[in-house]
C-alpha cells in the first residue's frame, strides 16, 4: 500500500520509529495467520455454529456473547482462551466437512503454513497485502455492524441457567368415554421418545399419564409454585385429544388452553419471567382434513386425535391466547401439531408431529434454535401422508405461536463439539 506508518501504528516495534522495509519482517505471526485465513473461509451458517459452541463448550457469558458480532471476536475469545494445542484442535472439530480449513490448520499444526503468496510475490509483499485487507475487512465490518448492531442485539439467545429446568409430559391414552374418545393408539411412543429428548437436555422429567382437567390443573399449579430462578427454562407437553383451542382430559371434558398458559406468564410466576416456556401440543383443533391434490401410494396408516362424535367446542373468531398485558405474555413458545380447525394424525410409531420433533431437535440443536427447528418440523411433516381405516387419505401441517424474545437453544448435557 505505500503505507508504512500504518504498519508501525498497527505494530510498532519497542524502542523503534516507524517500521523500515527489511528482509525479515516478523509483526505477522504464523499463528495469526492461520487463524485470518481460518476465519476468511467461515460463513454466516458457520459462524451461528461456533458461537452457540463458544456458549456450551467454553462457557462464555452473556454478556461477552452480546458483543460478538463476527467471527473474528469469536477468533479473539478462543485464543485469549485457548493454547494452541487446545484451540487448533477446537476448530478441526467444529469444522469436519471443510476441507480447506482442515488442510490450513494441518498445515500450521506441522510447522509449514505459508504466508499465502502464489507466483512471484514474495513474502514481504504477501504479508503486507494481508495486512492491508484485513484492516480494509475491519473497517467495512464496523460500517455495517453500525446498521446492524440494533437488530443483533435483539437476536441474543436466553441465558442456559444453571440447570435446564423442568419437563412437564401430560400422556393421555385411555379416556372415561371411549365412545368419544377412543384409546391414543402410539401415544405411549410418544411420551417416551420426548421423555427421553428432555433427558438428553439435562431436564428434570415428569411424566403424567391420563390425567382428568382437574388433576392438570393441580399438577401444573404445583409447577408455577416451584422457585425456578436457577431454571433456564420450562417445557410442558400435552398429548390427548383435543378441539379448537380446548385440550381434552382423561375425564373426556375439555380444558381451555388458556388455563394451561396463564399460570406461567411472568406476573403469575416471576420466577419464570424472562425465561423460555415452550408448549408442545400433540392435539387436534378441529375436524377438518387437509386437501391433498394427488393420492400418494406410500402412505402410512393413521388415526385422529380429534373427538369422534359431531359436538364441537364453540369458535370465536378471536383466540384468548393473546389476552393480557404484552410483557406478562412474553417469553412463550406454543408449537401445535397441527393448524386451528384441523386434525392431526398418528398410528402405532407414534403422531406425525412429535416423532419428527423428536428426530430433528435431536439432531439440529444446539447449532440451531427451536423456532429454525420447527421450521424444519413442518416441512418434514408436511411431507407425510397417512391412510384412515376408511381409505381416506390425510395429512397435517404444524403451527406455531412465537412470543420469545430471543433465541431459544436446547443444549445436550454434556455434549461434545
Amino acid at each position: 500500500m505505500g503505507r508504512k506508518d500504518l504498519v508501525s501504528l498497527i505494530t510498532p516495534r519497542v524502542g523503534e520509529g516507524p517500521l523500515e522495509h527489511s528482509d525479515e519482517w516478523t509483526f505477522v505471526s504464523e499463528r495469526r495467520k492461520t487463524l485470518y485465513n481460518v476465519g476468511e473461509e467461515i460463513g454466516q451458517d458457520e459462524l451461528k455454529k461456533l458461537k452457540a459452541l463458544l456458549t456450551v463448550e467454553l462457557r462464555v457469558g452473556k454478556r461477552t456473547m452480546d458483543t460478538v458480532k463476527d467471527v473474528w471476536d469469536c477468533l479473539d475469545i478462543m485464543e485469549e482462551r485457548l493454547l494452541d494445542s487446545e484451540l487448533f484442535p477446537f476448530l478441526k472439530t467444529v469444522y469436519t466437512t471443510d476441507e480447506r480449513l482442515l488442510e490450513i490448520i494441518d498445515d500450521f499444526a506441522k510447522g509449514s503454513a505459508s504466508a499465502g503468496a502464489t507466483g512471484g510475490q514474495s513474502i514481504e509483499e504477501t504479508r503486507a497485502q494481508e495486512v492491508a485487507e484485513h484492516v480494509h475487512q475491519r473497517t467495512n465490518l464496523d460500517t455495517e455492524n453500525e446498521t446492524t448492531s440494533q437488530l443483533q442485539s435483539q437476536l441474543s439467545a436466553y441465558e442456559i441457567g444453571k440447570q435446564a429446568g423442568i419437563c412437564i409430559i401430560i400422556n393421555n391414552e385411555i379416556f372415561f368415554d371411549r365412545n368419544k374418545h377412543p384409546p391414543r393408539c402410539g401415544t405411549d411412543v410418544d411420551g417416551d421418545s420426548l421423555r427421553e429428548l428432555f433427558t438428553m437436555f439435562g431436564y428434570e422429567i415428569g411424566l403424567h399419564e391420563n390425567k382428568t382437567c382437574l388433576e392438570i390443573r393441580h399438577l401444573l399449579d404445583e409447577v408455577r409454585k416451584k422457585d425456578h430462578k436457577d431454571n433456564g427454562a420450562l417445557v410442558v407437553c400435552i398429548l390427548s385429544h383435543g378441539d379448537f383451542n380446548t385440550v381434552t382430559g382423561a375425564c373426556s371434558t375439555d380444558l381451555v388452553i388458556d388455563e394451561i398458559m396463564i399460570p406461567f406468564r411472568a406476573d403469575c410466576c416471576p420466577s419464570l419471567s424472562g425465561k423460555p416456556k415452550l408448549f408442545i401440543l400433540q392435539i387436534c383443533q378441529g375436524q377438518k382434513t387437509q386437501r391433498i391434490v394427488f393420492h400418494p401410494t406410500d402412505a402410512v396408516k393413521a388415526e385422529g386425535d380429534y373427538n369422534l362424535t359431531q359436538d364441537k367446542a364453540e369458535v370465536t373468531d378471536s383466540p384468548t391466547l393473546h389476552r393480557g398485558p404484552f410483557l406478562a405474555e412474553a417469553d412463550f413458545l406454543i408449537a401445535f401439531a397441527t393448524m386451528r380447525g384441523y386434525a392431526s394424525y398418528r398410528n402405532g410409531n407414534g403422531s406425525f408431529f412429535i416423532q419428527s420433533l423428536v428426530d430433528l431437535l435431536r439432531k439440529r440443536s444446539p447449532s440451531e434454535d427451536v423456532v429454525s427447528i420447527l421450521v424444519e418440523v413442518t416441512h418434514d411433516v408436511s411431507q407425510k401422508i397417512g391412510k384412515t381405516e376408511e381409505g381416506q387419505y390425510v395429512a397435517q401441517i404444524p403451527e406455531s405461536i412465537i412470543r420469545l424474545t430471543k433465541k431459544f437453544f436446547l443444549h445436550p448435557m454434556n455434549s461434545k463439539v
